[in-house]
């Protein structure tokens, strides 16, 4: 996906939008904290319209929200937790434990039960 994120970035641009969304959590986590905003920064540069991902507006409403430790669930496999508790941890949160249903595919994760 990020490597794609180029060619994307210009089919929304003509949109005419006043922000792009990159809504992927791991994929604008993948290099490491400060990969989130790496990513809008190169989506900003390349079409001029504002930019943002789910892993800044996590961090965003998790600080807003005052949270400082916290517990995490995701369908993902123990690797991509894995990328995300470090991602977290550099961003200043301490992550007390971490559990994945272990899904690969996101057609598959799209298929998920809704549960209240």
């Amino acid at each position: 996906m990020v490597a794609d994120i180029d060619r994307a970035a210009d089919l929304v641009a003509t949109a005419a939008m006043d922000l792009i969304f990159v809504c992927a959590t791991v994929p604008s986590l993948l290099r490491g904290h400060g990969s989130d905003r790496e990513l809008a920064q190169r989506i900003e540069a390349r079409t001029g319209i504002r930019a943002s991902t789910t892993s800044s507006a996590m961090v965003a409403a998790l600080r807003a929200l005052n949270v400082r430790r916290l517990v995490l669930g995701t369908p993902f496999r123990r690797e991509m937790n894995e990328r995300i508790v470090a991602f977290l941890t550099a961003s200043g949160f301490e992550v007390l434990a971490e559990r994945g249903l272990g899904i690969d595919a996101n057609i598959d994760i799209g298929r998920l039960p809704v549960r209240s």
